[in-house]
C-alpha cells in the first residue's frame, strides 16, 4: 500500500510538471502569434503604400488567409468556447 501511495505521489508530481511545461509552450505560442500579427500588419500596409498599383493582386487577402490558417488550428487546440445561458 505504501508503494502505491508513493507511486501516486510521483505521478501527481509528474503531471504537474507536464502541465507547467504545456502552459509555458502555450505562452510561447501566444507570443509568437502576437509577433506574427505585429509584423504582418505593417508589411501589408507598406506593400499597399509603396506599390499602390498592386490593388488587384489581393496581397491583403493572401496575408489574411495565411493568418487565419495559422490561427484557427491553434485556437481550436488551446481554447474552449462555452455558451453560458442565463
Amino acid at each position: 500500500m505504501e508503494n502505491y501511495q508513493k507511486k501516486a505521489e510521483q505521478n501527481l508530481v509528474e503531471l504537474q510538471k507536464q502541465k507547467e511545461q504545456a502552459n509555458k509552450m502555450k505562452r510561447k505560442l501566444e507570443i509568437l502569434w502576437g509577433v506574427i500579427a505585429i509584423i504582418l500588419c505593417p508589411v501589408h500596409l507598406a506593400i499597399n503604400y509603396f506599390y499602390p498599383e498592386n490593388q488587384g493582386t489581393y496581397i491583403g487577402w493572401v496575408i489574411l488567409i495565411i493568418g487565419a490558417l495559422l490561427f484557427v488550428p491553434y485556437f481550436l487546440k488551446y481554447y474552449k468556447v462555452e455558451i453560458k445561458l442565463k
